[in-house]
Order: C-alpha cells, then structure tokens, then sequence
C-alpha cells in the first residue's frame, strides 16, 4: 500500500474511496483481505469504500480513542476496554466520553451499548490506519 493512499484515506473520513484516492485492484484486495481477516464483513467494508467513507473512529481505533480520552482526563493508566466503560462510570467520566465519542462520529446510543458490553472487532479496535500500515510493511 502506498503511503500516499494510506495519508488520503486517513485524511477524509466519511468520504469514499473512489473520491480520495486512485487505488489498483490488487490494492483494493489486499485491504479487503486484511480488513477481512481482522473481522470485517465484505458489505460493510463496500459500504464504506463506495459510499460513505470510514468514521473518524473506525481510522483511529478504538485503542487509540480510549488512550487519547484517558489521557486528557485521567493522569492514571487507562483501564483494559472490558473495565473502560465501567471505569468511566465511577469517575463519572461517561458523559464526557460519550460526547467525545460523537466527535470521533459514534453516536450516543452506539457508544453506550458498545462500550457497556464491548464486542469490538479486531480492525475495530486496531482501526483501518493501523492496518493499512500493516499492508504497507508486507509491500
């Protein structure tokens, strides 16, 4: 994967591929494979790639939304994602990791019932930049 691709698609989320960047087919399945591989159902990436683009958590990840919010609000180690949310709760930190979410492009009810039971995917967790970093260093 080139990294001028790799800059593009992190630079716009929520914009398709097809309006980003100028992608072969082998690299368009190299990342449906990886994205594949990390839990990701083919519809969704489709759906991602035609039409809407990835949210701006879906390129970070989850790892680095958590560690990012914990950071700014806690001089303490950020809890492992199955405390997170629970952790959150007893600090009182819910609401403002709610509305930081949002920011990120999860919405309110989505990063309640997520995070209260998290099921994340690995390519969730791990976000498309990472990944598309990886298919970089196997090129």
């Amino acid at each position: 994967m080139r990294e001028s691709i790799i800059r593009k698609i992190i630079a716009k989320p929520n914009t398709p591929f097809g309006r980003v960047v100028d992608m072969t087919s082998e690299e368009r399945t190299e990342l449906r494979d990886v994205m594949e591989k990390a839990g990701a159902g083919w519809n969704m990436l489709y759906q991602r790639m035609v039409y809407r683009g990835f949210d701006q958590w879906e390129l970070t990840g989850i790892d680095r939304c958590t560690s990012d919010f914990w950071q700014s609000a806690s001089n303490s180690t950020c809890p492992t994602l199955d405390l997170f949310w629970q952790t959150l709760v007893e600090q009182g930190q819910n609401t403002a990791f709610v509305k930081y979410m949002e920011t990120q492009g999860m919405s309110r009810n989505t990063t309640i019932k997520r995070f209260s039971e998290p099921n994340f995917k690995e390519w969730e967790i791990d976000g498309v930049e990472r990944l598309l970093h990886r298919i970089q260093g196997k090129s």
